[in-house]
């Protein structure tokens, strides 16, 4: 499936202002992700569980699941022979054997050799939108999620995920369940404000797409471009989201918030005409 692209990861944010506010956030989101995960396990409330995390917050958590004594088994996302952006999926418990996980657990495995990832099926397997699409594609390769569709698969090279790689379906109960235990856990060991804006985050609407080998998140903060499976035409997967952040830019096209424009009695133009004349 590969044809030749090397692992990387480029970030594009809507502008300095939204960057200098959400890089931030991303950063104390993943360090609670991690603090939180381990002591959840070493409290004894989970027994297993599986996380993707990038490099540095890999080895973070390895660190710390060593000092609890925690059992680990982690694998890179990839091929190990190419240089550039790594990502590890990552078990972690004391007893490693018990998964919890059928259904995305057995997915996962089988798909290891096939792809990079597994977005594209596990949404065709989704509760899918029957309703028109937010611009017209004249292409069979596009399906539109309801908002109940889980929007962490779609976040995993920007924030540490619970869960597996590649789903049974965008809709899995047992990920649901998964991410509002981390919720939970994360306000009781008081990071309530990063459980906030993790919750907020999986409530805007995104748009993933792959082309040649190149995948792109389009989010109303930043762009991500990422290598993945070759494609020779574009798949492109809509998730609407139920709300929209403040600093999100605004544009005409998915997945952004059209601009407001005042009505033309409004405009200054019009006013002023009224003021000078006759």
């Amino acid at each position: 499936m590969e044809k030749g692209i090397s692992p990387f990861k480029s970030v594009a944010w809507v502008s300095d202002a939204v960057r200098l506010v959400w890089k931030a956030r991303f950063d104390k989101i993943n360090q609670a992700f991690v603090q939180t995960t381990v002591e959840a396990l070493n409290s004894g409330h989970w027994s297993f569980r599986n996380v993707l995390l990038e490099g540095r917050w890999y080895f973070k958590m390895l660190a710390l699941a060593k000092k609890k004594n925690l059992r680990t088994e982690g694998e890179l996302v990839g091929n190990p022979g190419k240089s550039g952006s790594r990502f590890y999926e990552l078990g972690l418990g004391f007893e490693l054997g018990d998964q919890e996980s059928g259904c995305c657990e057995g997915c996962s495995s089988n798909a290891v050799t096939e792809r990079k990832e597994n977005l594209w099926k596990a949404a065709l397997r989704s509760e899918i939108l029957h309703a028109q699409p937010a611009e017209p594609v004249p292409s069979p390769h596009t399906i539109e999620l309801t908002d109940q569709a889980d929007a962490g698969a779609f976040w995993h090279k920007m924030l540490c995920t619970v869960g597996y790689r590649n789903r049974c379906s965008l809709s899995c109960p047992k990920h649901r369940i998964w991410h509002n235990e981390l919720l939970e856990h994360m306000q009781q060991q008081g990071f309530s404000r990063e459980a906030g804006w993790l919750r907020q985050i999986h409530e805007w609407p995104l748009e993933w797409s792959a082309f040649h080998g190149i995948a792109e998140l389009r989010t109303p903060i930043l762009k991500l471009a990422y290598d993945t499976d070759y494609t020779p035409v574009p798949y492109t997967i809509r998730r609407k989201g139920e709300s929209y952040p403040a600093e999100g830019a605004v544009g005409n096209r998915f997945p952004y918030r059209q601009p407001r424009f005042k009505k033309i009695t409004d405009s200054k133009s019009y006013q002023t005409g009224l003021k000078y004349g006759n």
